[in-house]
């Protein structure tokens, strides 16, 4: 899968303006699949507002759409448009001179996919829009296939403050306890962790677009596949039938973490191997020794790990 990245492409433009829209935080380079519910980083050229301190976190409940003048527009066949609430704002410099005028910054827009999307199917047809809009201009209506699910599985990249953070990233997987999982920390066969993840889709109830998650918590209205990979250094792959000797993969718990705006946690537990000697490879000789796997209807991520070996 994907990974999330400051990676630049063209995105299928149906008609060049000022404002465009360059990328997005994780996406096929073809074209940006979209799900309901996802939060997507939207990054765009030619916008003629510069932000103080080139960054705007307003994060208020429910989210606004629309940030210093500028606003994220959803358009569908059919039907009415939808705006587009936002999380932030932030502006990078694109100059080698770190110069702050309109034309040397990048715009990094992070918004949430409306819930209300529709035509999601796996069968991945680009009938949807975006536009990004500022006063006075508008961006190209950029062609979007909307999907059940789109994946994501956060890691430590996702949430970094620099942007000199570079891949490797590690996934974001917690204890119990929210410490991250480390190779100084690793999980326990048994234990149950914690996955933090967007773009798993719809949820039962259904949850309400730019409000933060509701308490109890809202479950996962699809079917989420599981697999757990004890290959060293796995990377994420479609899940497949596990090898003879560990437990049938069970998510405890897959759905909206509540009062956070579209973020899933899936509470998983670690496999105990029917015999010693699985997890022997041990950190940090490798990366990782447990892949944990997650498939939904249209998209596949995973989380590579570290377990501490059985006796």
């Amino acid at each position: 899968m994907p990974r999330c990245c400051l990676a630049l492409f063209a995105l299928l433009p149906l008609a060049a303006q000022s404002i465009t829209l360059t990328g997005a935080g994780y996406a096929d380079p073809t074209a940006l699949r979209v799900a309901p519910g996802q939060v997507v980083t939207l990054f765009a050229t030619g916008l003629h507002t510069v932000l103080p301190n080139l960054e705007a976190r307003p994060l208020a409940d429910p989210l606004a759409d629309n940030i210093a003048g500028i606003s994220v527009t959803l358009s569908q066949p059919n039907q009415a448009a939808l705006p587009v609430p936002l999380l932030s704002i932030r502006q990078l410099p694109l100059c080698s001179s770190n110069a702050q005028t309109p034309s040397c910054l990048l715009t990094a827009i992070t918004v949430q996919i409306p819930f209300e999307l529709t035509g999601a199917t796996e069968w991945f047809t680009p009938t949807d829009t975006l536009t990004i809009a500022e006063y006075g201009g508008s961006s190209q209506a950029t062609r979007v296939y909307p999907v059940p699910d789109n994946i994501h599985i956060l890691t430590n990249c996702d949430v970094a403050t620099s942007p000199e953070t570079a891949p490797p990233c590690s996934p974001i997987a917690t204890h119990a306890s929210g410490a991250l999982i480390t190779a100084a920390a690793p999980a326990h066969p048994g234990e149950e962790i914690v996955l933090w993840a967007y773009g798993l889709g719809l949820t039962s109830p259904q949850a309400v677009t730019g409000e933060s998650s509701p308490t109890p918590a809202a479950v996962l209205a699809q079917r989420l596949t599981l697999n757990f990979d004890i290959t060293p250094n796995a990377s994420p792959s479609r899940p497949i039938p596990n090898l003879p000797g560990l437990l049938p993969p069970t998510p405890v718990f897959a759905g909206l973490a509540p009062g956070q705006f579209g973020l899933y946690q899936i509470n998983v537990v670690i496999p105990t191997p029917a015999e010693p000697g699985v997890y022997t490879l041990t950190c940090p000789a490798v990366a990782s020794n447990l892949t944990i796997n997650l498939a939904g209807q249209s998209s596949f991520d995973g989380a590579p790990i570290c377990v501490q070996p059985t006796p």
